[in-house]
């Protein structure tokens, strides 16, 4: 095997989306010199889970190969001990085998929103379970055990790391985030002709995630928008969203509008346009965070402290795992 071998994808510690108890894994490989290359999943106990023959393809200028492919991949076995949930890859050419980096089969969240989805609580909550793993800003992925070298929205104060690991536990799978929440914006700023939105859909291309989770509404309130204009706002986003996908993405939505200069009316207003994307069955019920994360919670009336954030990530727990409760 040439020892300049790189797997280009799956990245180390990425999360794959389940779907029937198994998830299509992209491999690529390069730097690889024989007519194909042979990739598997071995499990923590070092079992092959699944193989693929891949056919190298020579690449211009270059001496080594590269190769791709779609191998399915089933679920791993309920871990035993820490760690347990993750794949390793070995790519091998004829007799020889190298194993290469961990990645797991599981559920993908995608987040967005504004400042209590992107992190601007009251410091990092680490995951402890070693089952939650996040995109980083330049595409990579880490686990959430701390906050180097995870992006802002999960590095400061967010309850998505504590999610991941009552997530991972009760399912006993790996958990994997994308977050692309910004503080301070509003559903205007979310439409597919703004800033904000390519983010969300490269955070979706190509990819199979359980859900978008969406909290916002703050700066909607504040902006005194009508119920109107923030519902046709958020059916224009998620329509989109889908669209580019290429399939119907499930989104929960919280109910969330409070901040310390708004009005119960203005409150009212976004509550009604997140409530009735349930009616219409364009998004599920998140949590309803204006009711169960009072002021007492919120370090400066609006973000969320500690214990804010233990709770935010509780209600999202039981909203994903109960949505009709």
């Amino acid at each position: 095997m040439s020892d300049g071998i790189r797997v280009e994808r799956p990245r180390r510690w990425e999360v794959f989306q389940r779907e029937a108890g198994k998830a299509s894994l992209p491999v690529e490989v390069t730097g690889v010199t024989g007519p194909t290359a042979t990739v598997f999943a071995v499990d923590a106990c070092g079992r092959v889970a699944a193989r693929r023959e891949l056919e190298v393809r020579a690449v211009r200028r270059l001496r080594e190969g590269a190769a791709g492919g779609v191998m399915d991949v089933p679920e791993a076995c309920p871990p035993v001990v820490r760690r347990g949930g993750w794949y390793w890859l070995a790519v091998s050419e004829g007799r020889r085998r190298r194993r290469v980096l961990p990645f797991g089969v599981g559920d993908v969240f995608v987040v967005a929103g504004q400042s209590n989805a992107a992190g601007h609580g009251d410091g990092f909550i680490a995951d402890r379970s070693g089952m939650v793993s996040v995109q980083t800003e330049s595409g990579d992925w880490a686990l959430a055990d701390k906050p180097e070298p995870l992006p802002g929205a999960m590095a400061a104060g967010s309850p998505w790391p504590m999610l991941g690991e009552l997530l991972a536990c009760s399912e006993r799978i790996p958990i994997g985030f994308i977050n692309v929440a910004v503080g301070g914006t509003s559903t205007e700023q979310w439409l597919p002709t703004g800033d904000l939105y390519p983010a969300l859909k490269r955070a979706l291309s190509g990819r199979r995630v359980r859900a978008v989770l969406w909290h916002q509404g703050e700066s909607d309130a504040s902006e005194d928008s009508s119920t109107e204009r923030t519902y046709q706002n958020m059916v224009t986003v998620i329509e989109r969203s889908r669209a580019d996908a290429g399939w119907r993405v499930p989104w929960y939505v919280a109910l969330a509008s409070r901040t310390p200069s708004t009005t119960r009316q203005q409150e009212q207003a976004v509550r009604a346009a997140q409530a009735a994307l349930f009616r219409m069955g364009l998004a599920l019920p998140g949590p309803d965070t204006d009711t169960y994360v009072p002021e007492s919670m919120r370090y400066d009336q609006l973000h969320f402290g500690q214990v804010g954030l233990v709770v935010h990530a509780i209600l999202w727990f039981r909203a994903l795992h109960f949505p009709a409760a």
